[in-house]
């Protein structure tokens, strides 16, 4: 078979070139190379000078651009839209974020904040968030929902109601009315009055309202034991005694919720990997103390 020779190959590779240069030249309207007098080489016009100076910049632009594009792919770069209420914003979230800025270093996280979780959701069904917390149960809606941790209930009070030998909330001997403030908008607060009322306490409901703080200093005051969540309390007043419910009392369940008609970006995952290993060390009970 007929094959061509190098020489033959380099003109065909040398003629490309020319073809290639003479296009440039006519989308610029500028001669970018001149032939040199006595020589067969060829040598930049003033204008092919300018033009090497934008491709060396470009270069770069180029180069950097693939930087980032890998850095994006590997979850270390670009933003995470979080939704968070106030428990999980206050209590999980640092931990996780501690952790994530050492992974991902250049992601930008922005955070979407609210006292309950309801307004979360439809953002994050609306495209607005990449990611919410949420506690148990999800409406319906297009979501994946991964479960992060059991928050249990405590009594908390500045007068200790009886405990048993276990440490728990000891049944009423008899009927017995109980002063008490809790949340106004948490379905597992309402389970955990039911719960109470098995126990023999009548809940005599003296505050609603869903910020964790109000609760707590409610209950500094004497204005009712607070039936909270134990990741809802704020670290710092000594004098309330704070008395689990029991192991088989219902717990409010915090989860990370997702899309789930969208791919997880790699910094959503790797936020989403995280969330789980930081509340797993709080279901051990580190960083768990109030």
């Amino acid at each position: 078979p007929h094959t061509r020779s190098g020489e033959g190959r380099w003109r065909d590779r040398q003629s490309a070139v020319s073809q290639q240069i003479a296009a440039l030249e006519r989308i610029l309207g500028e001669r970018l190379f001149e032939r040199l007098k006595g020589a067969s080489g060829v040598s930049l016009t003033e204008a092919g000078k300018v033009l090497v100076r934008h491709t060396r910049d470009l270069g770069a632009l180029l180069a950097s651009a693939q930087a980032d594009m890998e850095a994006f792919s590997a979850g270390t770069l670009g933003s995470l839209r979080v939704g968070a209420f106030q428990t999980p914003g206050a209590r999980i979230l640092p931990e996780i974020l501690r952790e994530f800025f050492v992974v991902s270093p250049g992601t930008e996280v922005r955070l979407g904040e609210s006292v309950t979780d309801h307004g979360l959701l439809d953002e994050l069904e609306e495209g607005e968030l990449d990611l919410a917390f949420a506690a148990l149960p999800v409406r319906d809606g297009p979501f994946v929902v991964t479960p992060l941790i059991e928050d249990p209930f405590l009594l908390v009070t500045r007068t200790a109601p009886p405990v048993g030998a276990d440490g728990f909330l000891a049944p009423a001997r008899h009927r017995v009315s109980l002063a008490l403030v809790t949340f106004a908008s948490c379905p597992a607060a309402e389970a955990a009055i039911a719960y109470l009322r098995g126990l023999g306490y009548e809940p005599d409901l003296r505050l609603r309202s869903d910020h964790n703080e109000t609760l707590q200093r409610a209950a500094s005051l004497g204005l009712g034991a607070a039936l909270v969540p134990r990741l809802s309390l704020v670290p710092g007043d000594e004098g309330l005694q704070r008395v689990p419910l029991s192991p088989e009392a219902p717990t409010r369940e915090i989860v990370l919720v997702s899309r789930s008609d969208r791919e997880l970006a790699p910094a959503a995952e790797i936020f989403s990997q995280l969330a789980q290993r930081v509340c797993g060390r709080l279901v051990d009970g580190r960083h768990l103390a109030a």
